[in-house]
């Protein structure tokens, strides 16, 4: 035996925690203060021992958040977050001042200036390679006074994204003519790629910033004011100049319920460059203010308030912009062709020009000058409002356009020019272009005003110069008023209204009316007689109010209600009410014919009959009008009723169609079904509906809410006559409820019949007919159809169609014979077919007896005794039982259970089956009575004798049920002793070698297993057949020197069976 040492291994690992003491790049300290004044080591040695540290008190330190958020609170600690990567939110939690060397402790994040003096400009910029990002900085409140400082920035600061800087919640002081910071530096391509946002920032001092390709948006309430000189909380400082003007950018976006304001000292305000947008979004508001001196500013946005060099300027929905420009130049400039100026919904523009008095037209001059190919547009409600005071006698045009030009203001928009100039060569609007346009229709207010008189007795002058003879003014839907010059009073010369279709052509000051209309001829005579923009003072264009119409009566085709015959509404005061109907089809007749309208219209001189035609009433003077149709007529359901109103050339127009409020008519009709059908559609319980309106109806039907569908499939579970109230519905789902009858039968498209029973003693004495009528007359089969609830009766039309093999000489059994009702007879889709069953009882049945054992295995062929039904049967004297049962028993089987009543077995019509049960039997077959070792002579040694003979094999029998395992075991009842001298006994001889090679010792009295075995299949097993070859058997072992007396020995030996539980 080989013995293996384990060696167990218990290995204890220990994870050892390491604390790992990181400094992060923004981890120091400011401020330290303490016992002492040395300068303190801000070194950290890699070990960790345990020093007494000074008394030192740590007043601020800095790490950057998880979400990129950094605490900052000086121009250092700012300066090292912006050129960190990492940190996309930078708080500035104290105001601070930049100092007087922007680059100290800076030399690994800025280059450039290393002096801030006050009266300069100094630029500070940021090494660091891919950092720009997105970065918020916060001012949450607190001032930064930049001094002469800008911090600009790299291209080599950019990997893949431009920088996107949100300055907020910030005030701002500076002195740098570029701005505190600006991205002026970067490529064209890197200017685009970045952004510049400000929100809640107040700025004073120079310019916000000037960076031509970058877009710029402004949020919340921001400002940006030029001082030349300024004080924060930490110094006075005088700024770099006072020519600066406020924005030099490419796009600029002042976002949504933003107010911006902005102010300058000599230059402009804006200036967008390569085709920059001006952008107001909705609700935003902007005050811009340029200097109102006539110093002269930077070339930058050319003195104007709004420089625009190439794009459009945007007041989106309910935007608001007050322009106040330099006193001799102006507030917009849409220097480039192709410009937009568009005033949204809602939208004002109100431009105050003061002190204008030089008489330059120039790109920079005019209060508002458009470049060639430019447009406005005034939208909905939007407002563009220019006033110009103190010109003195000022030529320049207010607005000038260089080239074809389109204005037009939209309904309800408002387009007022004011100028107080003397100056007769001055015109309002100037469109330097005979392919221009001016055209309005239904605005609110179009005001072209001279405030103040105009010198000389010249008639060359005029609101309005179209150069060349195609530009037009075209008008529609107004008031027209103007003032003669010299009058300045409220009350015009001429006002004409309405007035709409007007189309003027100029050429140059001279207007020519092509067209124009109005309500009379007289009217229309007058405004081309009188109108013109030349030599005026005034000319006024009013909004005409909307004409409303309404009706207010609800049209019906009942009646019994007045609404079926008076329309009334309301309108605006005095107008003129033409009714009309438009019926649903040819079969129904006008009720208001046009040849019976009697008011007059009021207007003489139209081609369109729509005004010249008669009307039916005339609104009072509160808008009220009714009226009621002729005797004996009412409205029908589905006519169209027209309200058309008229006034001062508006019209208004509405329309009602006459509803159908009369319910549906129809009548109850009964409706029958077969027990546990489906619901019907509620359809089958009405017939004949009716409806009072003209258009075909497609009525619909619904139970009613006396009983629901789950109601009505109850009553289908129930036979007999139920109540039903079902709702008739017409187009308009009007309802009228109508009562009637669910009639419910056993069954609905069917033959119904018994099933029947015929002795053979009967069958036997018929004839084919007479049984046909036996079957008819017993089975008392019945028909019927119904189909959408109509009930047929079909038992006449039954036949027999097949007896399924039944005769007159049919034996015992169940026969299928067919009643058809065919669909010839019944016009259904298919033949009504019922199967009766027709048995045939026999005189006599079977008793079957089978044989097995306990497990249910048949140990024969079931025996089948027959007998008469109803008698009995006595099994034990019926020979072919008791031959079954021996044989059986001769194969080793024990009877364990025999039939109840085995004697009197009752004979059953459907037969009787009864069981003889036997168990299989273990026992030892056979054994040897003598084995015999034979004669053997005794020597010096010990001697093993093998393989006796004997007389009988020991052989087991099992036919069990269950073959499970049993145990033969051998005692030696009596040892091997001497025959003559039965003192001589061999008491531990006799072996038993078992199979397998193991010899076990057979002793007295002791039972030793010697074969435990299990029956693969029922029958014999010889334990002995391995004797013969060896591998067991009985051996006899003679040790030397045993043998005291020589002779014949005999022992006993008691075999025993067993079986293992």
């Amino acid at each position: 035996m080989k013995k293996s040492k384990l060696l167990l291994g218990l290995f204890l690992i220990i994870f050892i925690g390491a604390v790992l003491f990181s400094i992060n790049s923004f981890g120091y300290a400011e401020e330290i203060t303490g016992a002492s004044d040395q300068p303190i080591d801000s070194t950290i040695d890699s070990e960790v021992e345990n020093k007494e540290i000074p008394a030192f008190k740590l007043e601020k330190r800095q790490f950057v958040s998880k979400s990129g958020s950094l605490d900052v609170f000086s121009w250092e600690t700012f300066i090292k977050a912006l050129a960190d990567p990492t940190v996309s939110t930078i708080n500035i939690t104290q105001s601070f001042a930049v100092p007087s060397n922007p680059r100290a402790n800076l030399t690994d994040e800025l280059d450039r200036d290393t002096t801030n003096v006050s009266g300069s400009s100094r630029y500070v910029g940021l090494k660091p390679s891919g950092i720009a990002r997105k970065v918020v900085i916060n001012g949450n409140g607190n001032t930064v006074d930049f001094g002469a400082v800008c911090i600009t920035y790299y291209d080599r600061n950019i990997a893949s994204e431009g920088w996107d800087l949100t300055w907020e919640n910030l005030t701002i002081f500076h002195g740098n003519i570029y701005g505190f910071t600006t991205l002026n530096d970067l490529s064209q391509k890197n200017q685009q790629l970045s952004k510049m946002t400000y929100k809640n920032v107040i700025n004073s001092g120079s310019q916000l910033i000037h960076s031509p390709y970058t877009d710029v948006f402004i949020e919340g309430k921001t400002s940006t004011l030029q001082v030349s000189t300024y004080t924060s909380p930490f110094r006075q400082w005088n700024t770099d100049g006072d020519t600066q003007i406020n924005l030099y950018v490419s796009n600029v976006t002042v976002a949504e319920d933003a107010t911006f304001s902005m102010s300058s000292l000599r230059g402009g305000n804006i200036h967008l460059v390569s085709g920059g947008n001006f952008v107001m979004k909705k609700n935003s508001k902007m005050t811009v203010n340029a200097s109102q001196n006539d110093l002269t500013g930077e070339f930058d946005a050319n003195q104007t308030n709004l420089y625009i060099a190439g794009g459009n300027i945007t007041l989106e929905d309910g935007a608001e912009v007050n322009l106040t420009p330099k006193p001799q130049y102006a507030a917009i400039s849409l220097a480039a062709n192709n410009s937009n100026l568009v005033i949204g919904k809602g939208s004002k523009l109100f431009v105050h020009s003061d002190g204008h008095t030089s008489s330059w037209s120039a790109n920079n001059r005019n209060i508002i000058y458009m470049n060639a190919n430019s447009s406005l547009f005034v939208d909905e409600e939007g407002v563009l409002d220019v006033t110009a005071t103190n010109m003195g006698a000022s030529s320049t045009d207010i607005v000038y356009v260089a080239g074809t030009a389109s204005f037009i203001v939209g309904k309800k928009g408002t387009l007022n020019i004011k100028s107080d100039s003397s100056s007769i060569n001055q015109t309002l609007l100037d469109f330097n272009n005979s392919g221009s346009v001016f055209q309005f229709a239904d605005a609110k207010q179009v005001d072209l005003q001279r405030t103040a008189a105009i010198s000389g007795s010249s008639i060359n002058n005029g609101l309005v110069s179209i150069a060349g003879s195609g530009g037009k003014l075209d008008i529609s839907i107004q008031k027209v008023s103007l003032w003669n010059k010299d009058n300045f009073g409220k009350t015009p010369l001429y006002s004409w209204t309405p007035m709409y279709g007007i189309l003027l052509r100029y050429a140059g000051l001279t207007p020519t009316i092509e067209s124009a209309s109005s309500l009379t001829q007289d009217n229309v005579d007058s405004f081309r007689n009188s109108f013109t923009t030349k030599n005026v003072q005034r000319v006024l264009f009013e909004y005409i109010p909307d004409v409303n119409i309404s009706i207010l009566s609800t049209a019906t085709d009942d009646v019994t209600l007045a609404n079926s015959m008076t329309i009334y509404g309301t309108t605006n005061p005095g107008a003129y009410v033409r009714l009309t109907d438009v019926p649903i089809n040819s079969s129904v007749e006008s009720v208001l014919p046009q040849s019976e309208n009697k008011v007059k219209s009021p207007v003489t001189s139209s081609s369109s009959t729509a005004f010249t035609d008669n009307f039916t009433i005339k609104a009072d003077s509160s808008g009220n009008y009714s009226y009621t149709l002729l005797a004996g007529r009412r409205l029908s359901a589905g006519t169209k009723i027209r309200a058309y109103s008229f006034l001062n050339g508006k019209t208004g127009l509405a329309a009602q169609v006459v509803l159908d409020v009369t319910p549906p008519k129809g009548e109850p009709r009964d409706y029958h079904s077969g027990k546990g059908a489906a619901v019907p559609d509620p359809k089958g319980f009405i017939k004949n509906p009716t409806d009072t309106n003209p258009v075909p109806q497609n009525f619909t039907y619904a139970y009613a809410a006396a009983n629901s569908q789950e109601d009505i499939k109850k009553m289908l579970d129930i036979v007999g006559e139920h109540e039903v109230k079902v709702d008739l519905f017409d187009n308009a789902k009007n309802k009228t409820t109508i009562t009637s009858k669910l009639i419910v039968h056993e069954t609905t498209n069917s033959i119904d019949g018994k099933d029947i029973e015929i002795g053979t003693d009967v069958l036997s004495n018929m004839t084919e007919k007479k049984l046909k009528e036996y079957i008819f007359e017993q089975s008392s089969p019945t028909a019927q159809k119904i189909v959408d609830g109509v009930y047929t009766e079909l038992t006449n039309k039954i036949q027999l169609t097949d007896l399924g093999g039944l005769t007159i000489n049919s034996a015992a059994g169940v026969y299928q014979v067919t009643f058809t009702v065919k669909k010839a007879d019944s016009s259904l889709a298919d033949d009504l077919v019922k199967t009766i069953s027709v048995t045939v009882i026999n005189r006599f049945a079977n008793i079957t007896v089978q044989f097995i054992n306990e497990k249910g295995t048949a140990l024969h062929e079931p025996v089948l005794i027959e007998g008469m039904i109803g008698k009995t049967v006595d099994l034990t004297k019926e020979k072919t039982i008791t031959d079954v049962i021996t044989e059986i028993i001769n194969k080793k089987y024990l009877v364990n259970h025999r039939p109840t009543d085995e004697e009197a077995v009752l004979v059953e019509a459907a037969g009787t089956t009864v069981q003889y049960k036997f168990e299989g039997t273990l026992f030892l077959e056979s054994a040897p009575t003598s084995i015999d070792f034979g004669i053997k002579k005794i020597g010096l040694f010990d001697q093993k004798i093998e393989k006796p003979t004997y007389d009988n094999p020991l052989k087991v029998w099992d036919n069990r049920g269950t073959l499970s395992q049993w145990t033969m075991t051998a005692t030696v009842e009596d040892p091997f002793k001497n025959q003559v001298d039965p003192s001589k006994i061999l008491p531990k001889a006799l072996q038993y070698k078992v199979d397998g090679g193991e010899t076990l010792l057979l002793e007295e009295g002791k039972a030793v297993p010697i074969v435990v075995h299990q029956h693969q299949s029922p029958g014999s097993y010889n334990i002995s057949d391995s004797w013969d070859n060896g591998k067991s058997g009985l051996q006899l072992n003679i040790p030397a020197g045993s043998i005291r007396k020589l002779g014949e020995y005999q022992a006993t030996i008691l075999w025993k069976l067993g079986f293992t539980p």
